[in-house]
């Protein structure tokens, strides 16, 4: 609505706001934290260098987004599935969603080598988690009603999966993307920092 997109432009105007003020009351050096405005004037001398370098984080992120999403699917559906594997799987995703991903990167830029994959990779790895819950949940949450009359007629589980489990899951995978744009997008740009020390 048009009172919520402009509660959302007030915010930002009052963080940037309160960014500026911040900067330039506590007279904080430039290299420590820049002002939003001097970020604007940066910008606005040399765009053309800025389009290029937030197009190509932009691809590692996306990139490494849908490969999380894609293999989210065919892990989380197994894991609707089976208890056991359910059990089995929980304690490495928590395991994973824990543990910064600053101390496994170097790691795989040395396996990878320097470039865009280990960069995408990384990413994909860090949205994992939360994309793998979000569809196992989500599977887990179809309507027993409707997953009994399917069963009455002995619907194929492909069928199952695609007309009650999946979408039964997209609630839950929305919301894990809305936490996975940002996460992907943030370690896309810190990893360009070890792929580029590496090159």
């Amino acid at each position: 609505t048009t009172g919520r997109a402009l509660a959302g432009l007030a915010g930002l105007v009052a963080f940037f706001g309160i960014w500026e003020l911040a900067v330039r009351v506590g007279h904080v050096r430039p290299f420590v934290l820049r002002a939003p405005s001097q970020a604007l004037h940066d910008i606005w001398r040399t765009p053309h260098f800025y389009l290029t370098q937030s197009l190509t984080t932009g691809r590692e992120a996306l990139i490494g987004f849908l490969i999380a999403l894609v293999i989210s699917l065919l892990w989380g559906a197994a894991m609707a599935a089976s208890g056991i594997l359910d059990a089995a799987s929980t304690p490495v995703l928590v395991l994973l969603m824990v543990t910064p991903f600053a101390t496994y990167t170097p790691s795989v830029v040395l396996w990878l080598g320097a470039g865009w994959k280990p960069i995408e990779f990384v990413t994909g790895l860090a949205c994992l988690p939360a994309f793998i819950f979000a569809t196992a949940d989500g599977m887990r949450s179809a309507d027993p009603a409707a997953r009994e009359l399917l069963s009455s007629v002995d619907a194929p589980r492909w069928e199952v999966l695609l007309r009650l489990r999946l979408p039964a899951a997209l609630p839950s995978l929305f919301t894990a993307a809305r936490w996975n744009v940002g996460v992907s997008l943030v370690i896309a740009y810190l990893g360009e920092g070890y792929a580029l020390v590496s090159d």
